[in-house]
C-alpha cells in the first residue's frame, strides 16, 4: 500500500509559479536595460552570452540531479541541502562555461548549439535510459562515469551531425558592428566547424525537439508504452528511436504546413533591407518567398513558439505542480491514479494549453520590450523574428532553468518539503490490478486535501 500523499496543491504549485516567472521577466528585463560583452543593451546579450552560463547550469543540473541522484547534498537536512545544490551548482556553472568557451567556441551559436547537443544526450541517458548501463555503480562513481560517458556521446554527434558553412555564408554579409559582435576578432571559424551532415541551426531545432519529446514521454507517459519491456537498454532503446522519429515527422510536417499558413509583413522586410523597394507590400505567405528563407524562418517560429514553451510547460505540471490535475480526476473507487495512457493525455492537453497561454504572454512582453521593427540582426535574420529566437533561449536557458532549479534542486524552499507522488501501479505490476482500492471520497481526502 502507498503512503498518503499529502500533496497541498495547487497553492505551492502557484507559489513556486510566481517565483519562476518573477524571476524571468525581471531577468529579461535587466538584459534589455543592461549593456554587456556582446555590446549596447538588446536581445543579443541575453541570446548570446547570459543565456550561456544558464545552459551551462542546466548541463550541470542534469548531472547533480539525475546522473548523481542528488548524493552531494543528501547528507544535510532540507534547507541547507537547497544551499549546498545552489552553491555546488554556480561552481560548476562558471568552471563549464570556462570549458566550453576555449574548447567548443564563442558562445553564440557554437557555445549554444553543443550545449543543446549535450543536454539532448544527458536527457537521454537519465531520464529515458535511466541512467543505463551505469545504474548499479554507487555513488558518486556512477554520476562520474555517466558525465563522462554523455561528454563523449555527445562530443562524437557534435562533429558528425553540425555544419556551420550555411552560416559563415550568411556571417560574410554581416555589417562589421553586428559580425564583431557574433564573431570576437581572431576566431578561427574553420576550425569551429565540424564539418557535419547537417545544417547547424537545424540541427539544434531536432535536438530541442528530442528533448521536448523526451520530456514528454519521461514526465508525462511514465516512459509508457516502452516501460512495458521491462529493462534497461530497450526501454531507452525504444523510446529514443520514438523520440527520434516522431520530432522527425512533426518538423517536415512543420516545413510542409508553416509557410502555406504564416503570413509576412513585407513592410518590415523592406524597411529593414531584407526585401528590393519594388517587392509587394503588405502581409504575403512565407510560400512565397526564397525556400531558405522559408525554412530559416520556419525553424524560428517552431524554435519559439512549439518547443520552447512546451517543455516549459511539461517541467510546470510534473516539476511544480507535481501531476496534480490527475489526481482530481481518479474515477471511482479505484486507488488515486490514473491507468497509462490516460494519465498522459490529460497531462499532455493541459500542457498544450498551458503552452499556448505562456507563449502568448511571453511574445506580447518581447513586444513591450522592443517594437517588432528591432527584432532582427541586419542582413542575418529580418523582423520580427529575432523575437522567436529570444522566445525559445526565454524558454530554455531561462524559465526552464529556473523552474527546475527552484522546484528541484532548491526543492521549492522555504515552503514545505513534500515526498514525491506515487507511480502509476500498472507499470510495475503487469496483469495485476492495483493492491490499493479507496472509496473516491476517502482518495480524494488522502491524495488530495492531504489529510491522514
Amino acid at each position: 500500500m502507498m503512503p498518503p500523499l499529502k500533496i497541498w496543491q495547487p497553492w505551492r504549485g502557484i507559489l513556486t509559479l510566481i517565483v519562476v516567472v518573477g524571476a524571468g521577466v525581471i531577468t529579461f528585463w535587466l538584459s534589455f536595460i543592461t549593456p554587456g560583452p556582446m555590446g549596447p543593451s538588446g536581445p543579443m546579450n541575453w541570446i548570446a552570452y547570459i543565456s550561456e552560463y544558464h545552459m551551462a547550469l542546466v548541463n550541470m543540473m542534469v548531472f547533480v540531479l539525475f546522473f548523481l541522484q542528488g548524493w552531494i547534498g543528501q547528507r544535510f537536512g532540507w534547507g541547507l541541502r537547497s544551499l549546498v545544490n545552489l552553491v555546488v551548482l554556480l561552481i560548476l556553472m562558471f568552471v563549464l562555461f570556462i570549458i566550453y568557451r576555449f574548447t567548443v567556441g564563442p558562445t553564440f551559436p557554437w557555445m549554444l548549439f553543443y550545449e543543446i547537443n549535450t543536454l539532448n544526450v544527458f536527457l537521454t541517458m537519465a531520464l529515458l535510459f535511466q541512467n543505463w548501463p551505469l545504474q548499479k555503480v554507487k555513488q558518486p562513481y556512477q554520476g562520474v562515469g555517466l558525465l563522462a560517458i554523455g561528454f563523449v556521446v555527445s562530443s562524437i554527434l557534435y562533429i558528425l551531425l553540425h555544419n556551420y558553412t550555411p552560416f559563415y555564408q550568411q556571417a560574410a554579409a554581416l555589417p562589421p558592428e553586428v559580425a564583431a559582435l557574433l564573431v570576437p576578432a581572431g576566431t578561427d571559424l574553420a576550425a569551429l566547424n565540424p564539418g557535419g551532415a547537417m545544417e547547424a541551426f537545424a540541427m539544434a531545432t531536432l535536438n530541442t525537439m528530442f528533448i521536448l519529446f523526451t520530456c514528454i514521454f519521461y514526465f508525462f507517459f511514465d516512459l509508457w508504452p516502452f516501460r512495458l519491456l521491462k529493462k534497461q537498454p530497450w526501454i531507452g532503446i525504444s523510446a529514443t528511436a520514438a523520440s527520434v522519429i516522431i520530432s522527425l515527422v512533426v518538423w517536415n510536417l512543420a516545413l510542409i504546413i508553416v509557410p502555406q499558413i504564416h503570413q509576412v509583413n513585407m513592410d518590415l522586410f523592406k524597411a529593414a533591407g531584407f526585401a528590393p523597394a519594388d517587392a509587394p507590400s503588405g502581409f504575403i505567405p512565407l510560400s512565397a518567398l526564397p525556400p531558405a528563407v522559408q525554412e530559416n524562418i520556419t525553424m524560428l517560429l517552431v524554435l519559439g513558439s512549439l518547443e520552447g514553451n512546451m517543455i516549459w510547460a511539461t517541467l510546470v505540471w510534473a516539476a511544480v505542480f507535481m501531476w496534480w490535475p490527475t489526481l482530481l480526476f481518479t474515477r471511482g473507487g479505484r486507488a488515486p491514479f490514473n491507468r497509462q495512457p490516460v494519465k498522459g493525455f490529460i497531462l499532455l492537453a493541459i500542457g498544450i494549453v498551458t503552452a499556448y497561454i505562456a507563449f502568448q504572454a511571453l511574445h506580447w512582453y518581447g513586444l513591450f520590450l522592443a517594437p517588432e521593427s528591432a527584432w532582427m540582426v541586419p542582413n542575418l535574420i529580418p523582423p520580427p523574428y529575432l523575437l522567436y529566437l529570444w522566445l525559445v533561449i526565454s524558454w530554455l536557458p531561462g524559465l526552464s532553468v529556473y523552474t527546475v532549479l527552484y522546484a528541484v534542486a532548491l526543492e521549492s524552499w522555504p515552503q514545505s518539503l513534500l515526498p514525491p507522488p506515487p507511480p502509476d501501479p500498472h507499470l510495475y505490476m503487469i496483469g495485476r490490478e492495483p493492491t490499493l482500492r479507496l472509496s473516491k471520497d476517502e482518495a480524494r481526502s488522502k491524495y488530495v486535501r492531504g489529510e491522514v
